[in-house]
């Protein structure tokens, strides 16, 4: 529903400009869906991950265990900025090809349009296999976890 929701807004705020022509019009949407279907898959396998975890610890700790679940996810939160600002992480993920360049080719003219600025840091193609596949990994851990859980 976000996605379609996503959509649609840009293309009434993409057509109030009729400067743009169809196929720019066609590639800022997919840019747009690209980018809200990669932000829901990945905060959805971490929403489903702390959700079975608050299930598992609920029947030992009550109402705490929702506390437990907001410091589980503060420190998941800062060891994952820890991990990307780490020297090492940044040799080995952040070098070789960037991906962020068919984004930035389809945005271009929607920026010229509306005479804006719109800046999306550098993303690698190394960087974003990893993070697939770590979603990948803890999407399968908690969807075998939370039959588990829900199972008991």
């Amino acid at each position: 529903i976000l996605v379609l929701l996503t959509t649609v807004v840009m293309v009434v705020v993409v057509s109030i400009e009729n400067k743009l022509t169809f196929v720019q019009d066609i590639k800022f949407m997919f840019v747009v869906n690209y980018l809200s279907i990669s932000m829901l898959v990945s905060s959805l396998s971490l929403t489903l991950l702390l959700n079975t975890c608050y299930l598992y610890l609920k029947k030992w700790l009550g109402r705490f265990a929702m506390i437990v679940v907001l410091l589980l996810l503060f420190l998941i939160t800062y060891g994952f900025n820890k991990i990307t600002n780490y020297g090492l992480y940044s040799d080995f993920f952040l070098n070789g090809p960037k991906t962020n360049g068919w984004i930035n080719s389809f945005i271009d003219p929607i920026i010229q349009v509306f005479q804006t600025d719109f800046f999306i840091e550098d993303l690698y193609l190394r960087e974003d296999i990893l993070s697939w596949f770590v979603t990948l990994i803890i999407m399968i851990f908690s969807i075998k976890w939370c039959e588990k859980v829900v199972k008991e």
